[in-house]
C-alpha cells in the first residue's frame, strides 16, 4: 500500500474515521472502535502513515472506559498538536485523581484558553476534588477548533463548569471587551451541542444546562431534556438564542416551553420534538391551541416542523387540549410532520359544533410554500381524508407540494395526474411521478425526530 500516493491513501483512511452520529445519540450507542484500534496502527506504521491517519484518529474523541477523560487530558495537555485536531468529543464529568490534574493544569497552563482570571483561580482551587468538574473545562480549554460537543447531564450540575460556559458565552457577545480585544475566545467555534439526561428515566430541565447555549451555537439536539417553563432571570445569560435548529426527543415541553423556545429562537428552521412516554414525567395536558398560537407568532423563518406527541400520556389518553389550526402565517414552511388530530382538530359526534368546532380542513391550515407533509397517525374518515388530498395537489394552491406521507393501511383511493404511490401494510406515500429516487425506505427518517 505504500506505493499509493498520499490522495489515494487519505480517501482509504477517511473510511475508518468515525463520527458522532445522531442515530447513537443515546445510552447503547454501538461506535466503531475497532476503527480508531486500525487508525492507531496506521499511525505507528510509518511517519507518513502517521501524518496522513492521525487528523482522523483524533478528530471524534468518544467515550470509551472510565478512565477516559484522565487518558484525554493527559493527552492533550502534552501534546498541543493533537488538541489543536480534535472537531467533536463526547464528555461527561468524571472523578479524576488531583495529581493527574495537577499535573495536566501546569503542564498546559500556558495554553489553556480561559475567558477569565477569575475562572482560572476557580479552576485551580479545584484541582483537589474530584468532582469538581475541572476534568471538563481543562479538557474544553485546551481544544481551540471544537465543532461539536456532546455531554452528559446530571442532577446538581458542577458549577464550575457553568461559571466556565457563562464566562465563554459573555466574551463571545459582540462588543464585550473580551471580543473586542483581539483574542480568540474560547470554544469560538463550537456549532453543535448535543445534551443528554444521564438516565433513562426522569429529564434534565434545559434551563439547568442553559450554559451550553453559546451564542456560536447553530444546533442543538437534546435526548431526554426538557424545555417545560417560560425562561427564568438568569443573570449573564442572553434571551436571544443564535439557534437555527433544534432536535429534543423524550423530552416534556408545554405549551408555555414552546412558546419560549420559539420566542427566543427567531431564526429558527429546524424544530423536531418528540415528546416522552410516562417514564420521563407525567406533565400537565398539553394544549395545542396555545402551541398553535406561539407557531404563528414566533415561527416565521420556520422551515421544517416535526411534532410526535404519540407517547405523550395527556395526548396518548386524550387528555390534550385543542388543536394547531393554520400553519398559513408561515410563509416559509416545506415540511410538516405530525399527527392530523393536533392540527386540524378531531370530530367528536357527541359534543355541540358550538362546544366543539368540527375540524379544519387541511386546505384551511396548510402553507402554500409546503413541499412534504407527514400525517401519523391519520383521521378514521379515510375517504374525507383523500378528497382533501386530492383537492389540495389538484387545487392550484400547493403548487410545491411534492410528497405526502400518511401512516394507514388502506390504499389512496383517488386518481391524481402526475402522482403515484407507494404502499406497505403500515403507510403510504404519494409522491410526483417524477422523483424516480423515492422508496419505502427513505420515508422512515420522518417518524424519528434525528
Amino acid at each position: 500500500m505504500s506505493h499509493l500516493p498520499n490522495e489515494i491513501l487519505l480517501n482509504i483512511f477517511s473510511c475508518l474515521r468515525i463520527s458522532l452520529t445522531t442515530q447513537t445519540f443515546e445510552y447503547g450507542r454501538n461506535l466503531p472502535f475497532i476503527n480508531l484500534s486500525t487508525l492507531a496502527s496506521l499511525c505507528r506504521a510509518s511517519k507518513r502513515f502517521q501524518k496522513l491517519a492521525q487528523p482522523l484518529l483524533y478528530h471524534t474523541i468518544p467515550r470509551q472506559y472510565n478512565d477516559t477523560n484522565a487518558r484525554l487530558l493527559q493527552t492533550l495537555s502534552r501534546c498541543p498538536h493533537l488538541a489543536e485536531m480534535v472537531r467533536s468529543i463526547d464528555l461527561e464529568a468524571s472523578e479524576i485523581p488531583p495529581p493527574i490534574l495537577h499535573e495536566s493544569f501546569e503542564v498546559a497552563r500556558d495554553r489553556l484558553n480561559l475567558p477569565s482570571s477569575d475562572i482560572e483561580s476557580e479552576l485551580e482551587d479545584a484541582l483537589d476534588s474530584e468532582e469538581s468538574g475541572a476534568d471538563v473545562v481543562l479538557i474544553l480549554s485546551l481544544l481551540p477548533n471544537l465543532e461539536l460537543l456532546e455531554y452528559t447531564c446530571r442532577y446538581g450540575e458542577y458549577d464550575l463548569i457553568l461559571r466556565f460556559l457563562n464566562e465563554v458565552a459573555y466574551s463571545l457577545i459582540p462588543g464585550t471587551p473580551e471580543t473586542d480585544s483581539g483574542e480568540v475566545a474560547p470554544l469560538s467555534r463550537l456549532g453543535e451541542v448535543r445534551l443528554r439526561h444521564w438516565d433513562t428515566e426522569y429529564t434534565t430541565s434545559i434551563f439547568a444546562v442553559e450554559e451550553f447555549l453559546l451564542p456560536t451555537l447553530h444546533t442543538l439536539r437534546g435526548w431526554s431534556i426538557s424545555w417545560n417553563e417560560p425562561r427564568g432571570t438568569l443573570e449573564g445569560l442572553q434571551t436571544r438564542l443564535n439557534l437555527k435548529h433544534i432536535y429534543l426527543d423524550s423530552t416534556l415541553c408545554n405549551a408555555e416551553g414552546f412558546n419560549d423556545l420559539l420566542s427566543r429562537c427567531p431564526d429558527l428552521q429546524t424544530l423536531r420534538i418528540g415528546w416522552g412516554s410516562a417514564t420521563v414525567g407525567d406533565d400537565s395536558e398539553l394544549d395545542f391551541q396555545q402551541i398553535g398560537v406561539a407557531l404563528r407568532n414566533h415561527a416565521h423563518n420556520l422551515e421544517e416542523l416535526l411534532l410526535d406527541c404519540r407517547q405523550e400520556p395527556s395526548y396518548e389518553y386524550g387528555e390534550s387540549i385543542g388543536r394547531i389550526g393554520s400553519l398559513r402565517e408561515l410563509p416559509r414552511l416545506k415540511m410538516i410532520a405530525l399527527p392530523q388530530d393536533i392540527l386540524v382538530g378531531e370530530k367528536d359526534e357527541e359534543l355541540s359544533q358550538a362546544n366543539h368546532p368540527w375540524p379544519l380542513t387541511l386546505d384551511e391550515v396548510l402553507p402554500s410554500s409546503l413541499e412534504r407533509l407527514y400525517l401519523f397517525p391519520c383521521q378514521d374518515d379515510k375517504e374525507d381524508l383523500d378528497e382533501q388530498i386530492c383537492h389540495l395537489i389538484t387545487g392550484g394552491r400547493m403548487k410545491n407540494l411534492r410528497e405526502i406521507y400518511l401512516q394507514r393501511r388502506e390504499p389512496f383511493s383517488k386518481y391524481i395526474e402526475g402522482f403515484r404511490t407507494i404502499q406497505n401494510k403500515m403507510y403510504m406515500v404519494l409522491t410526483k411521478q417524477e422523483n424516480q429516487d423515492a422508496t419505502l425506505g427513505r420515508y422512515e427518517f420522518p417518524m424519528e425526530v434525528w
